[in-house]
């Protein structure tokens, strides 16, 4: 099981279903809805749709439903082939030719059948089989071409030469395609076969009655083909039309003439009693997930996708709990709707509840589905039966299954972390990029969620205190923390570095000021006097005009005097100082700001450059403290640093001092100023005003 769970979690064709699938939840809900708000099943509202304005609104609710479900395969190739391309870049720029490719590859090989009918959704297994075929080939020839340079011309247009790249691979992958679809075209009579899926299907069923056994194949497969991302119950569309689409056709006849309706499985049957809230009765899931569900993002999810699967529009929660290629969710998945089949067939034969005799729309709600199908209460109350049936048998797979999902996507962001850890170096560089795509994956859903995290205040800042060695507190600095839904804390340089890599950190920074701004006030209200405090920025931001300003616009509305507040840089400001880096840090100084040069000492950082910009402050790196008091190098070392801040007139702090003897040999050196878990650890506010209450004022 860990192993094809790792395999779905890796595989390049596996993600890239998923990642595409993902991407036309928008275009699959439009078109869902579109069918509701038509098929609304009120008489009145009916005939007001098709009367007003000539028609004109269902015109409109048709043309949209087109757009989307009736293009459904265009829509699949489209997006699968984009999720490859961006994963597999092959060259720079070279996987916005994936989805092209794939969309001409997949006219070449269907034209023989001619009409539009190819891009309904009868068609998405043949649509997303071929879109990663095309894919998998075009990579492969962009490969096998990567040493010929003749189609390369220098000094034209980027996208020109790019263009030239594709032109072989692209035309390899449609001839290929075209080719194979003529052949299948010549050999066989049955231009049916251009569509396998759907004609391998017809195939398997085509000697099957439309009893119990039929139907319960037709769950398992259909809802087999949906474990793989692919909409079961379309590609399944014919086998539906063929075995259960006449049956209440059949049943109205009898009841004309009568007779009583024997006809059990029919379309309207699976709609009604299998399927309620969609495939793998969804209702049934998000029932559980209110029910059983621990983790905040699906209780969430289950609030936010329940209007939807009251009218059985199933993607929401499918796919975002999920239950696309989730081994941990599948056997419930296909075991609820054939359990329901089995209890519903059963009643019926049994004269419990009436046979559906009434055609019903997939989109009407359970309970009115239900009497409408039947003519009976007792079609509404079998489906309130099975509501409950199918809840008790989801919920222990879903308190299983959020394990599984909070175990696994904790890995996944440790593995994040210690790659971050790996090459910290990098953090600030602008163009720092995740090794393998689901690391890739795990930082943009990261990134989403800080955003999220951000927008909402979720973000909170923990104070470390800064000592001196009389028992003193010298300030304090303020840390940035993030409790990822309340499971773990978030590694805070991998926080900065997915902010920097999106845009969005100097939003972050002017956030984390305003809030140890507003932290700090409360903590002055509860004290009886201020707090000197320090926040971290990172270098890139003071690169941004109009920084400092936004600083003290931070100060001046929350009543902060400049004088307490210290600016933390890293000795790479020092690199390359520039006119505007000047320019911001002379603007702060004027607010009374504070400067301090963070992790002194392992850098490259300029004594001349730290002397010019009038530092006030210097913190020795940790690196250099945790080889304290053993290491002569290092004492030697630390004492040149003492002696350079008193030239300067500068404050010294030491950073990670964890032990007496740390503390002792810093004060032997000159040092007396101490920060590190030997005094405390970063502590929330409340508990840091605690910690100071304690602590002997200074004189």
């Amino acid at each position: 099981m860990d192993r094809i769970r790792r395999f779905l979690n890796k595989n390049i064709l596996v993600f890239s279903v998923r990642q595409g699938l993902l991407l036309t939840i928008p275009f699959l809900i439009m078109g869902s809805f579109s069918m509701v708000i038509m098929n609304f099943p009120v008489k009145v509202w009916q005939e007001y749709l098709i009367s007003t304005a000539g028609g004109v609104i269902y015109t409109f609710l048709m043309g949209v439903y087109q757009a989307t479900f009736g293009s459904l395969s265009f829509i699949f190739i489209l997006m699968i082939a984009y999720a490859y391309g961006e994963e597999q870049r092959v060259y720079d720029n070279t996987h916005i030719f994936f989805p092209a490719t794939a969309l001409c590859a997949f006219i070449a090989f269907c034209y023989p059948t001619g009409g539009m009918a190819i891009w309904g959704p009868e068609w998405s297994f043949t649509a997303i089989c071929l879109a990663l075929a095309c894919c998998w080939m075009l990579t492969y020839f962009y490969k096998w071409i990567s040493g010929y340079q003749r189609l390369y011309t220098i000094g034209v247009a980027y996208h020109f030469n790019a263009s030239m790249q594709s032109l072989i691979p692209a035309a390899a992958v449609v001839v290929i395609c075209g080719i194979a679809g003529l052949i299948l075209y010549l050999a066989f009579e049955d231009t049916n076969i251009m569509n396998f899926g759907s004609y391998l299907f017809l195939k398997l069923f085509g000697h099957m009655g439309n009893g119990l056994f039929s139907v319960l194949i037709y769950i398992l497969i259909s809802h087999v083909l949906w474990f793989f991302g692919i909409h079961g119950t379309n590609t399944l569309e014919a086998v539906s039309r063929r075995l259960f689409e006449a049956e209440v056709a059949a049943n109205q006849s009898m009841l004309a003439q009568g007779a009583v309706p024997t006809h059990i499985f029919s379309k309207t049957f699976l709609d009604t009693f299998a399927f309620m809230g969609g495939s793998g009765c969804a209702l049934c899931l998000v029932l559980a997930l209110f029910l059983a569900g621990r983790k905040k993002n699906n209780r969430r999810l289950a609030k936010l996708s329940l209007p939807a699967v009251v009218f059985n529009i199933n993607e929401l929660v499918l796919f975002g709990f999920p239950i696309i290629f989730s081994m941990d969710m599948i056997l419930p998945f296909i075991l609820t709707p054939m359990a329901l089949a089995v209890i519903s067939g059963l009643s019926m034969s049994l004269h419990l509840v009436p046979v559906a005799s009434r055609s019903v729309e997939w989109t009407v709600p359970v309970i009115f589905s239900g009497y409408m199908a039947t003519g009976s209460v007792r079609g509404s109350l079998l489906q309130l039966f099975n509501l409950a049936a199918g809840t008790l048998i989801y919920i222990p797979f879903v308190k299983h299954s959020e394990k599984v999902q909070e175990k696994e996507f904790l890995e996944k962001i440790k593995n994040l972390e210690s790659v971050m850890i790996q090459e910290e170096h990098s953090v600030w560089v602008r163009d720092f990029h995740w090794k393998n795509y689901e690391n890739r994956q795990t930082a943009k859903l990261l990134t989403s969620d800080l955003q999220y995290a951000l927008a909402k205040g979720e973000l909170k800042l923990f104070y470390q205190p800064q000592m001196r060695r009389d028992g003193t507190l010298y300030g304090c600095e303020a840390l940035l923390r993030w409790n990822y839904m309340g499971r773990t804390y978030i590694y805070p340089p991998l926080v900065i570095a997915l902010a920097t890599q999106s845009g969005f950190v100097d939003e972050l920074g002017l956030s984390i000021i305003s809030m140890a701004c507003s932290d700090m006030k409360e903590a002055e209200k509860k004290l009886g006097y201020p707090l000197p405090f320090s926040v971290n920025i990172l270098p890139l931001q003071l690169e941004v005009p109009g920084f400092a300003g936004h600083v003290t616009h931070i100060l001046k509305e929350l009543d902060v005097d400049g004088a307490y507040v210290t600016i933390e840089l890293t000795e790479q400001v020092a690199l390359n100082p520039g006119p505007n880096l000047e320019a911001q840090l002379e603007q702060l100084k004027k607010a009374d700001i504070r400067i301090s040069m963070d992790d002194f000492g392992m850098g490259h950082g300029s004594l001349n450059y730290l002397n010019s910009a009038d530092y006030d402050e210097v913190k020795i790196d940790g690196s250099l403290i945790r080889r304290l008091p053993d290491h002569i190098q290092t004492c030697e070392l630390v004492g040149n640093i003492m002696n350079m801040s008193r030239i300067l007139k500068v404050n010294t702090v030491a950073e990670c001092v964890e032990t007496e003897a740390q503390a002792a040999k810093l004060e032997q050196l000159g040092c007396m100023i101490y920060q590190g878990y030997y005094y405390s650890r970063p502590l929330p506010l409340k508990e840091f005003i605690e910690y100071v209450k304690n602590l002997p004022r200074a004189h």
